[in-house]
């Protein structure tokens, strides 16, 4: 937590956003109670708001922006292009609902 309390500093952060990965019937999974438990502890280390924000086929979408600029799904994996397009998705459709 300490890097990231550097970073939030260093970068003047205010909120933070999370992906928040429910299943595609909106129902909990593991996954979801890890990063829920995850977001607590970021709010308890941070004292900053942490939103958990639907996360639901961005790693899809990022694939297939990624394919049609012709990156091969093994390339977009190795260079972890998915990953960040996907975090990317997420942050634009939080913007766009919280203008």
């Amino acid at each position: 937590m300490v890097h990231i309390r550097e970073l939030i500093k260093e970068k003047e952060v205010y909120k933070i956003i999370l992906g928040h990965p429910l299943s595609m019937d909106g129902t909990k999974s593991e996954m979801t109670e890890e990063v829920e438990i995850f977001a607590g502890e970021l709010r308890a280390a941070t004292n900053l708001p942490v939103e958990l924000w639907d996360e639901r086929l961005t790693s899809w979408e990022a694939e297939e922006i990624l394919g049609k600029a012709g990156l091969t799904r093994k390339k977009q994996r190795e260079k972890g292009m998915v990953d960040r397009m996907a975090a990317q998705i997420l942050l634009k459709s939080y913007m766009d609902a919280h203008p």
